[in-house]
């Protein structure tokens, strides 16, 4: 007589399935400023290269609460140059 596999018991503690994310249509808000991982993703940098960018004014930031935003046009600025 053939031996049966084991039985696994089921997962406990698995997560809930995430719900889809609503679609936003035309009520979408533009972009105004970037973290400075966004901003490092837009340009394809590291964020440590945009840290030091800010850090030697060669982009300009601001500061909002502790974080740190780069506006939309500074980036657009420093890539025109």
């Amino acid at each position: 007589m053939p031996k049966s596999l084991p039985t696994v018991p089921p997962r406990r503690n698995r997560p809930a399935a995430v719900p889809a994310a609503p679609s936003i249509t035309s009520t979408a808000v533009p972009v105004l400023a970037y973290s400075t991982l966004e901003a490092a993703r837009a340009m394809r940098v590291s964020e440590s290269t945009i840290k030091r960018m800010i850090q030697r004014d060669e982009l300009r930031s601001i500061k909002v609460g502790r974080r740190r935003l780069v506006p939309k046009q500074a980036i657009e600025e420093l890539l025109a140059n």
